[in-house]
């Protein structure tokens, strides 16, 4: 009994022999200490360089090499230390000394390159004004923003909120006639524009009739995903100052995407890139954006932009967050980045929302699919036009088709926390993104393969059936098409009528204009 409380109180523990190395190295050297150690240790309890096994470092309870006895710190250590004592102590000073020498740095610079040419240096004009309008917004929200809220927004929210069933029904209204009227005088010139207008009144009406609650649907998040998107078309599309914008932002995405050629070109060499477009530029092009995407998402950038959007898409729609982040995630990453944004809140998630989120997944084209659109010769201005007006159309889409029937437990933005990335630095972020975009590279690659094989053999047998009876023209793509057509023919004939109708009204205006100006002529006579 005695042997085994001897034997127990002699055995030595990993957090022991921390300890023991931490007095040894960094505590002040005792003589006398060291002297009482060394009589009361023993010669088994001890372990040495020629004993260590290095496959044992594996093994969470390996013990630690004791420093040699007598050994006083290093001035090396004591230096370190001291140093180290003092950052800490004096952290924030330098980090204001670094960041005002870095902002003196690059305002010298700056001044430089706009001196030079304004005309080269408009991207850089346009990141540091955002840098500089980001920067001002931190500070106001952090020192007065819950003083600008208490005072300004918040009688303001608390008034519309009190109100909202009177002044919707003269909101929406509004609403109405001022996009008739737009559509009228500035839009339609021709009855065949109207096509669009039917389309989507088609596509509503459908939705309806097939929505899984039609007595619970929510109009709210329908009417405003439906008129943000058309005042988005408006800004992005019809606006001039808006298209230059959004056509300046697709360029500079595009120059950006072909910085993914030289890799490629390194790899493949450039024939390959003429010869194999899709397989040696398009694929690979999927790793250079994953890593890309994967940094963005490990300092936090990729959270900040969708938070930021997804606010003010909840505070006009009345959707909940998770939704409303998703939405706005899928403007700028695919479906399989914004999954994993998502990812601990998927299993929390309402039958109505989940199926938001996978609808959203598909509705916008962004990600490496905005890439390959890109490569094949898509304008990159219309592609990211796409992209923005189908966030909110998507929730408008789903809350038509899926109202929700359950208590979400993400109704607000502050109960969905989206932490950074879980890689050590910006490179393991790289890397881990690329390994993640190879699968995808893959998956894109192998159905590629396997559903134009599956459609080639789908044609050859319908030509075949059809041959038979004297139309080897058949094919999946005649039948698609008569399909469509098909679906097609009352917007036809509601145009040929509209047309009709417009002609005779403009012909009566002209003529009572004519008759007008006739009699004023021949009063000025008489």
């Amino acid at each position: 009994m005695l042997a085994q409380t001897s034997s127990s109180t002699n055995q030595r523990t990993p957090e022991t022999e921390t300890d023991s190395i931490r007095d040894a190295y960094f505590l002040p050297f005792d003589e006398s200490k060291a002297k009482t150690d060394e009589g009361s240790s023993s010669s088994s309890d001890r372990l040495s360089i020629e004993s260590f096994d290095p496959e044992k470092c594996l093994d969470p309870a390996i013990r630690y090499l004791d420093p040699p006895e007598g050994l006083r710190p290093h001035p090396i250590e004591k230096f370190q230390r001291c140093l180290s004592v003092r950052c800490k102590k004096f952290s924030r000073l330098i980090w204001r000394f670094v960041a005002v020498a870095l902002l003196v740095g690059y305002s010298v610079y700056f001044g430089f390159a706009i001196a030079y040419s304004v005309e080269m240096a408009t991207t850089l004009i346009v990141v540091t004004c955002l840098a500089v309008a980001s920067a001002g917004y931190v500070f106001i929200r952090d020192h007065f923003g819950d003083k600008i809220y208490e005072k300004c927004f918040e009688p303001i929210e608390t008034l519309i909120d009190r109100n909202w069933n009177c002044i919707k029904w003269l909101l929406y209204p509004l609403m109405m006639i001022g996009l008739i009227l737009y559509l009228c005088l500035d839009v339609v010139r021709e009855a065949i524009q109207l096509q669009s207008l039917t389309g989507i009144v088609v596509i509503m009406t459908f939705l309806y009739v097939t929505s899984r609650h039609p007595n619970r649907i929510y109009w709210r998040p329908v009417i405003w995903g439906f008129s943000i998107q058309i005042i988005m078309a408006i800004l992005v599309l019809r606006w001039k100052y808006g298209y230059t914008a959004v056509k300046w932002l697709a360029d500079v995405i595009q120059a950006f995407i072909e910085f993914g050629f030289v890799g490629e070109a390194a790899v493949f060499g450039d024939p390959f890139l003429i010869f194999h477009p899709f397989a040696f530029m398009g694929l690979p092009l999927l790793l250079y954006l994953g890593a890309v995407m994967s940094i963005l998402y490990y300092f936090g950038l990729t959270q900040l932009v969708a938070c930021k959007i997804a606010w003010l898409m909840q505070k006009t729609m009345g959707t909940t967050a998770i939704e409303t982040l998703n939405a706005a995630a899928n403007i700028f990453l695919d479906g399989m980045d914004t999954m994993l944004m998502l990812r601990s809140y998927l299993e929390k998630l309402t039958l109505s929302e989940f199926n938001c989120l996978m609808t959203g997944n598909h509705a916008t084209v962004a990600g490496f699919v905005f890439a390959l659109f890109v490569l094949f010769g898509a304008p990159p201005q219309h592609l990211l036009s796409a992209a923005v007006m189908s966030a909110p159309a998507t929730i408008a889409i789903c809350k038509l088709n899926y109202p929700e029937t359950q208590v979400s437990i993400t109704k607000e933005m502050e109960d969905v926390k989206l932490a950074k990335g879980d890689d050590v630095n910006a490179f393991e972020a790289a890397a881990n993104g690329v390994q993640v975009a190879g699968k995808t590279v893959a998956a894109v690659g192998g159905c590629y393969i396997a559903f134009l094989s599956i459609l080639a053999f789908l044609n050859a047998t319908l030509s075949y059936v059809g041959a038979r009876v004297g139309y080897p023209e058949l094919s999946f793509e005649v039948i698609a098409s008569h399909s469509f057509a098909v679906l097609l023919r009352p917007t036809n004939l509601y145009c040929n009528l509209y047309r009709r109708f417009y002609i005779k009204i403009e012909y009566s205006l002209r003529l009572l204009l004519i008759l007008m100006l006739h009699r004023k002529k021949y009063s000025a006579l008489k």
